[in-house]
């Protein structure tokens, strides 16, 4: 039953689909112009999402939504003494780049020493 209805109307009229294809492309083209895509992160999370949670206590923390994130892999074991002394090396080139670190990047960096510290103390490495 299809495929008698595909032959009849798609394969035997190709003029008329390529007709048809082509006024739903003006068609599309034409509210085209009406089209607007909002990706803003309040958009992109749905409410009750346990990551708009995180982001709304961050940006209450810190008192605005333009941080920066830095992620560390090291090769070695996290509380290895040279994984440590990589992030601190980052931590001191951190400081030394664009002018020095701000209010918000100064409490992000006691959090960071403060780890570094007690995986220091606790003879983890």
């Amino acid at each position: 039953m299809f495929s008698r209805f595909y032959q009849k109307h798609i394969i035997d009229k190709p003029k008329l689909v390529i007709l048809l294809l082509f006024l739903c492309l003006i068609g599309f083209g034409y509210y085209a112009k009406d089209f607007k895509l909002d990706a803003s992160s309040d958009t992109l999370l749905i409410e009750g999402d346990p990551d708009l949670k995180y982001l709304r206590e961050i940006t209450e923390r810190y008192g605005a939504k333009d941080f920066l994130v830095l992620t560390f892999t090291p090769k070695d074991p996290i509380t290895s003494e040279n994984s440590i002394n990589n992030l601190l090396r980052l931590k001191t080139e951190m400081d030394a780049g664009h002018g020095g670190k701000s209010g918000r990047d100064g409490a992000i960096e006691e959090i960071a020493l403060d780890y570094a510290f007690a995986l220091k103390i606790s003879k983890k490495i």
